[in-house]
């Protein structure tokens, strides 16, 4: 487990090819397709939640969050979910080793296998930097 104190900031810019889950209990429309967004969590403190991206498989967000963490952790935990009229369903995920995050700093295209196993999503996380000191 690694103490992280300091600032960690998550760069994330996209996903591409994401699979249309909604299924038709929740596609009330008919045409509605995945609403994706990405959340990360610390242990079990969640660090940030991008927008909703309504209808899009191949959604933008380029969205910066800098978040102050005081934690003891093992991973950085990033999930892609699909909003829903109710909840939310899983995408993908994928983890972050903390030790890794304790380095000056961290880039690195991810790419995660989806449920099904067909389809792969990118996720960018560009710039995880902390200002934690490494052990």
């Amino acid at each position: 487990m690694q103490f992280l104190h300091g600032k960690i900031r998550a760069h994330i810019i996209a996903a591409e090819g994401l699979p249309d889950w909604d299924t038709a209990f929740f596609n009330i429309s008919g045409k509605d397709t995945t609403d994706p967004y990405v959340c990360g969590e610390l242990g079990h403190a969640r660090l940030f939640k991008t927008k909703y991206v309504e209808n899009e498989l191949n959604p933008k967000w380029d969205e910066v969050f800098d978040v102050y963490v005081c934690h003891y952790a093992t991973t950085l935990r990033i999930h892609v979910k699909d909003k829903e009229h109710i909840g939310a369903s899983w995408i993908a995920s994928c983890d972050i080793r903390c030790v890794s995050v304790t380095k000056a700093a961290f880039t690195a295209a991810i790419y995660v296998r989806s449920r099904d196993k067909r389809h792969t999503v990118i996720i960018l996380l560009i710039d995880v930097r902390t200002s934690c000191p490494a052990p």
